[in-house]
C-alpha cells in the first residue's frame, strides 16, 4: 500500500447514529458497492463519516465525484484541519490519522524491530505452559 495513494473521504450526514443514510439519500452499503465496483479499496472505516480509502489512479479517483457532498482529502498528518462538525467518534479516528501520518511515526514503525519493546520480549520469553507450584 503506497502511503501517496491513500485518500480520506468525508461522507456528508453519516454519523453512527443516523440509521445508516447519506444526506444525498445514498445508502452507505451502496456507496461502498460502488467504490469497490470502481476498484477503490477501503483501508480503513471510521464507522461513521469518513473512510481512508487507496485511489490507484485517475479514472478512480473520478468516480468519487459522481457523489454529491462526498470531500476527497489527502491523509496526511494536517487531515483535522480540514474536517469541520465531526462527531466525537470520527474526531478519535482523525487524531489516529493524524499520528499514523507524522513523518516520524512512519519512519520509527518503518525501522522497528519485531519482539524489541520490553512487553514483547516478556512475551516471547514467558514458558508455554505456566509453572507448577
Amino acid at each position: 500500500m503506497d502511503e501517496e495513494t491513500l485518500r480520506v473521504l468525508v461522507v456528508p450526514g453519516q454519523s453512527p447514529r443516523s440509521a445508516g443514510r447519506l444526506t444525498s439519500g445514498v445508502e452507505r452499503k451502496r456507496l461502498l458497492s460502488a467504490l469497490s465496483s470502481a476498484g477503490v479499496k477501503v483501508r480503513h472505516d471510521s464507522g461513521g463519516g469518513l473512510l481512508v480509502v487507496e485511489i490507484a489512479n485517475e479514472n478512480q479517483e473520478s468516480a468519487l465525484r459522481k457523489y454529491s457532498g462526498l470531500k476527497v482529502l489527502p491523509l496526511d498528518e494536517n487531515v483535522g484541519d480540514r474536517l469541520s462538525e465531526i462527531d466525537e467518534q470520527d474526531a478519535l479516528f482523525v487524531r489516529a490519522l493524524a499520528i499514523r501520518a507524522n513523518p516520524k511515526y512512519r519512519e520509527a514503525k518503518r525501522r522497528r524491530v519485531p519482539g524489541e519493546t520490553p512487553e514483547e520480549q516478556l512475551l516471547l520469553s514467558a514458558p508455554c505452559t505456566p509453572p507448577e507450584d
